[in-house]
This record gives structure tokens, sequence and C-alpha cells, in this order.
């Protein structure tokens, strides 16, 4: 009988540094497409007020004016379109790449429980505290719970999850989610907010992009950018705005 292999050999795992260099790399991508489509749509306006202006005094009736005016502002408009092809679809293939690195560490943080576990991994006090709280009943598990939360003791936090994986679920005090939750563990909180961000940015940029080359307005206003912006960890934007300005 053959089974599915559930690991990946070649995955590397990112911290969440390292994931949050993934989400600036996409924010600095979806800036340089906004930007170029800004040009681009400046180029196609410069264009067709030329276009407008040289027809203006044409010794031709207004009709006809009209219909080559219109003709020769379509032909100007797909040559642009046409020659920004190369530009946008290498921002786009960079930032799918991106992330594609990114998503690619969603297993890795869709739970605090395994970020608890990674940090406290070969850490000896975690040892020690799963030993000492291996037979202690559920109220005692609960009160040291609450310790290792108030006292950011993620040696101890770990041990009681382990403990918790092995009670039954009638008999656990708290669940290790929520534990796990409770710590606010910083390289949790850095995975999963820089794999929100690489997802926004993502779709801003394809929306963008698909937009100019569809020659529809873009459907994503200002407004409602700045809606999706503010649902976003602003200390996490921050962190990527200071790595851009050290490079």
């Amino acid at each position: 009988m053959n089974l599915t292999n559930p690991l990946h050999p070649s995955l590397p795992f990112l911290t969440g540094s390292q994931l949050v260099e993934q989400a600036a790399l996409l924010d600095s991508l979806h800036n340089r497409a906004l930007k170029a489509i800004d040009r681009l749509q400046r180029d196609v306006d410069a264009r067709k007020a030329a276009i407008s202006s040289r027809w203006k005094t044409a010794p031709l009736d207004a009709k006809h004016k009209r219909q080559v005016e219109a003709e020769e502002i379509r032909v100007a408009i797909l040559e642009i379109r046409k020659n920004s092809e190369r530009e946008l679809d290498a921002i786009l293939k960079e930032a799918g790449a991106a992330h594609a690195r990114a998503i690619s560490q969603r297993d890795f943080y869709d739970s605090p429980v395994k970020t608890l576990n990674r940090l406290t991994l070969g850490d000896p006090k975690r040892t020690e505290y799963a030993a000492q709280v291996e037979t202690v009943g559920p109220a005692e598990l609960l009160h040291l719970a609450q310790f290792a939360v108030s006292t950011s003791n993620l040696p101890l936090a770990a041990a009681i999850v382990s403990r918790l994986d092995r009670m039954l679920a009638r008999e656990r005090p708290v669940g290790a989610a929520a534990l796990a939750s409770a710590l606010q563990l910083e390289e949790h909180r850095k995975g999963t907010e820089s794999l929100r961000i690489a997802d926004a940015r993502l779709q801003s940029i394809l929306v963008a992009i698909r937009a100019w080359k569809s020659g529809k307005a873009n459907p994503l206003s200002t407004v409602a950018l700045g809606l999706k912006a503010r649902t976003l960890d602003q200390s996490v934007l921050s962190e990527m705005e200071a790595d851009d300005a050290a490079r």
C-alpha cells in the first residue's frame, strides 16, 4: 500500500523575521506596480491630449474628425499597453515567487502551539518542567498554565501543552491553543501577520495590473485600500518600512 508522504524535503523554514522580509518585498513590488501604472496612465493622458490638440484644427468635418481622432487614440493606447507588458509581467512574476515562498510557511504558523513548541525545542527547562507537571491534577495544571502566561515562561507552557495533549478532552482544564495564544508570542504574530500582508499585497498587484491591461478603472478605490490597510498589523508594517530604509 502506497502512502503519500506528508513531508516536503525541499521545503525551507522561514523565521518570523524572514517572513517579514518576504512581505516587505511584496510591499515594494506593490509600490512599483502602482507607480508604473500611474506613469503609464500619464503617458496615455499625454498622448490623448496631443492627438486631440492636433486634430482640433484639422480641415475636416466634425464627425469625420472625431472618428479619426478616436481611432488614433485607440491605436496609441494599445501601443502603450503592449509596450508595458514586459515590465508589468516581470513585476507580477517576482511577486508570485515571493508570495509562493511566503505561503509555503502557512503550516508552520497556523497554530501558536506549533510556534511555542519550536521556540522551546531542545530547552532543558522544558524537559525538567515536563517531569514536574506529569502527575499534577487539573486544578494545579490550570494554575501553572496561568503562571506560565503571567511570567512568559515558554518552557513551562510547552511542558503543560505536552501534558494537555495526553489528557482526555473532558479532563483538560484549559485548551492547548488557548494557552499558546495567551502567551502572545511575537514570533507567531510576525509570521501570521506577514502572511496576511503578503496575501493583501499580491491581490492588490493582480487587481491593478489586470485592470490596467483590460483598460478598466481599478475597482480597489483609495477608500477601500485604506480600509484594508487598517486591518493589517501596523507594527509589522513599520518593521517592513524600517527594513526597506536600511537597504
